[in-house]
């Protein structure tokens, strides 16, 4: 269990904050994440709060109550398994899955709370591959972010980068007080840039009201 104040940019996961070029494989974590910040961006994941670079993740999984306040910002995120991915490498997410549930006014996702690949021409990839998540999720608030069953923030808008998803799902619901701006979807809350989906399916409960709330995805750009 982890209980964090701090007015610093902070990177927290049960099995490790930041994780670079590794591999991570029949790893599972479970217990409770509270970290209360409310200047700075944060990065906060049931198994990792920042995954960079080349990194695997396969045959793991997380089991964890999280409950976050930070800075709503693109750098920022809270996952059932990985809060943020991004970097210059190629990660990948196979054959894993998260429970549990997200309190949280940053950007949120099931799995992954938010990508922001890099701005690099020939790099910066994501794919998730027979993976799911049935994590609920409650938006604290209701800023302009991202929350999704599966993916909160799927941003890949630079040149050459992109995320894959493959064989995947998402049952978790998202909760909110009222409507908000928070783009909410069941699958995926936004998409920014260059993302395919394959095989894929959502089936948590997101809701009837608001400007940005899909059943799949919550909004779509680029």
């Amino acid at each position: 269990d982890i209980d964090i104040t701090t007015t610093n940019g902070a990177s927290i996961g049960g099995l490790a904050g930041t994780v670079s070029d590794s591999i991570i494989e029949n790893c599972h974590v479970s217990g409770s994440i509270k970290v209360t910040n409310s200047s700075a961006t944060l990065t906060v994941g049931g198994l990792v709060g920042n995954l960079i670079g080349s990194t695997t993740i396969k045959k793991s999984s997380s089991n964890t109550k999280i409950e976050t306040t930070g800075k709503i910002d693109i750098v920022s995120g809270t996952g059932g398994l990985v809060g943020y991915v991004g970097g210059t490498g190629a990660s990948e997410i196979t054959e894993s899955f998260s429970l549990g549930n997200i309190t949280s006014n940053i950007n949120a996702g099931g799995l992954v709370g938010a990508t922001g690949l890099s701005t690099l021409s020939t790099s910066g990839t994501l794919t998730v591959e027979k993976s799911f998540s049935a994590v609920a999720i409650e938006i604290a608030t209701n800023p302009k972010a991202a929350f999704g069953g599966l993916i909160g923030l799927g941003n890949a808008t630079f040149t050459g980068t992109s995320i894959n998803i493959k064989n995947s799902y998402a049952t978790g619901s998202i909760t909110k007080g009222n409507a908000g701006s928070a783009e909410i979807g069941g699958f995926i809350g936004k998409i920014s840039g260059t993302i395919e989906i394959q095989g894929s399916w959502s089936l948590g409960d997101v809701g009837d009201t608001g400007d940005n709330v899909g059943l799949f995805v919550g909004t779509v750009t680029g």
